[in-house]
């Protein structure tokens, strides 16, 4: 496809009505990392088991109807990191509601100082992301739950760390070098 009708085909579909651009929990992986690389901290590498704590936290609070830390079931955040079996020494949690398809999630967390904290904690390592589509107040949204930790020193030779740690990067960088084209290519077309 060339790239005028790739043009003509995005500026369409930004003129369909109540068309819900989503991001995927890798993309915002990615620009999490992006804004890390960009500040010179180390990328945090994806942790499947906090991806699955995610999930499972950004459906309950879908489920809910919630946007709160700690009024779960359960009464805590850390419950859902530990029921997947990750055992960390420090964690945090980052919640969001993108609602009718508004999904700035990094530059607003980027906005409060707590949310920030947690994006760029040189002490985090790892990283999971979840994100359930559903409704807040009636209308349509996505809960987004991002969990950031460091493990115990018992639990840094988990396999998936180990085998997943270059595939992990080289696909950080592939999304990195998607994104800095992406913003070339806007940059570029606002000077013609």
């Amino acid at each position: 496809m060339n790239f005028k009708r790739a043009m003509v085909i995005l500026v369409s579909l930004l003129f369909i009505p109540n068309l819900v651009f989503a991001i995927s929990a890798s993309e915002l992986v990615a620009e999490i990392n992006a804004e890390r690389a960009s500040r010179g901290l180390s990328v945090l590498l994806e942790d499947s088991r906090l991806d699955k704590a995610g999930e499972n936290k950004s459906r309950a609070l879908r489920d809910r109807g919630l946007l709160e830390h700690t009024k779960t079931a359960e009464g805590v955040p850390w419950s859902y990191v530990a029921e997947t079996g990750y055992e960390y020494s420090s964690a945090g949690e980052n919640l969001a509601v993108a609602v009718d398809g508004d999904f700035n999630v990094l530059e607003d967390w980027l906005q409060s100082s707590a949310h920030r904290e947690n994006v760029l904690n040189k002490n985090y390592v790892n990283i999971g992301v979840g994100i359930t589509k559903g409704a807040f107040g009636g209308t349509s949204a996505e809960y987004v739950v991002a969990y950031f930790a460091t493990p115990k020193q018992s639990d840094n030779l988990h396999k998936s760390e180990i085998s997943g740690n270059t595939d992990t990067r080289i696909e950080i960088m592939k999304r990195l070098i998607t994104l800095l084209t992406e913003l070339i290519n806007q940059i570029l077309a606002n000077r013609v």
